[in-house]
């Protein structure tokens, strides 16, 4: 066939080769310990629950506004980059409110305190669901999805739900221990 595997001596640079992947728009299946955390949808909603968390960790927000969740272009960081002084997150809430609400920028302007709100007030899961619903979470990803991989994007980010549900057996984790548990949670 016209399948090609990579085989890597362990997953310390998998996500180099998947991003490249991905890019390309080669379609591709991740496999292995930690497949499900490793996934480039999963990692982009762990930054922006460390973000919500974090508000000085501009590398978090910054992964979170490239991601199809607000599609931010180098451009709209570079706004942020030439927008000193303070956190990008500062930064971001300094930049003037008139551009188009389908704006990246302005999108995460209006989202993100929102979301950093209900971050000290829902159980994590709950928080998700809103995250999903508000940001249109999975119709976002899948839209900028190849079709080989729309499957297996929407399988890992309902199981990111599923995750936030089950973890403690019911109990509401705050939100950095829920981050913890999926750094080592493994598959």
């Amino acid at each position: 066939g016209d399948d090609v595997m990579i085989l890597l001596r362990d997953r310390t640079h998998a996500r180099f080769y998947e991003d490249a992947l991905r890019r390309a728009g080669i379609p591709y299946i991740g496999t292995g310990r930690g497949a499900f955390r490793q996934s480039l949808e999963v990692r982009d909603l762990l930054h922006l629950l460390h973000h919500l968390i974090e508000p000085y960790n501009d590398l978090a927000l910054a992964s979170a506004l490239r991601s199809p969740l607000f599609a931010a272009s180098e451009a709209d960081l570079l706004r942020l980059v030439q927008n000193p002084p303070g956190s990008w997150h500062e930064r971001l809430l300094r930049l003037p409110p008139d551009e188009s609400p389908n704006n990246a920028l302005a999108r995460a302007r209006r989202l993100l305190p929102r979301w950093s709100n209900y971050a000290v007030s829902l159980p994590v899961h709950d928080l998700l669901d809103r995250i999903y619903c508000d940001g249109n979470v999975v119709a976002r990803y899948l839209a900028a999805a190849v079709p080989h991989l729309k499957p297996r994007i929407e399988a890992n980010l309902n199981r990111l739900l599923d995750v936030a549900l089950d973890i403690d057996s019911g109990r509401y984790p705050s939100l950095s221990h829920f981050l913890a548990y999926l750094e080592n949670l493994s598959d």
